[in-house]
């Protein structure tokens, strides 16, 4: 199933075990029985991340429900990420009229 989500590389290793390596992406996949979470190396942060989400497209989020754990870096890249759109939106000006 990992192959399926694109999300990974799952390559048999023998004797029912897998090699799991990333491809590029992050997040999240759960069956019945098993949950794999892909996560950015620590050095990019997740205001980084949420920024580079932002020119993901429609690949950004999906509805699936997965399992997850309180951070407390959030808020503040959330913040952060907000700042960085308003900034962008204002760059040039505030549009007088429509």
């Amino acid at each position: 199933f990992v192959n399926a989500t694109g999300l990974a590389k799952a390559s048999p290793m023998g004797m029912g075990l897998y090699r799991i390596e990333p491809v590029g992406k992050v997040g999240s996949v759960r069956t019945a029985t098993l949950q794999l979470d892909v996560r950015p190396k620590d050095r990019l942060g997740l205001s980084r991340l949420l920024f580079l989400l932002s020119y993901a497209g429609n690949e950004g989020f999906r509805a699936d429900s997965v399992a997850a754990a309180e951070d407390r870096e959030l808020w503040s890249a959330l913040a952060e990420s907000l700042v960085q759109l308003a900034e962008r939106a204002l760059g040039r000006g505030v549009l007088q009229g429509y």
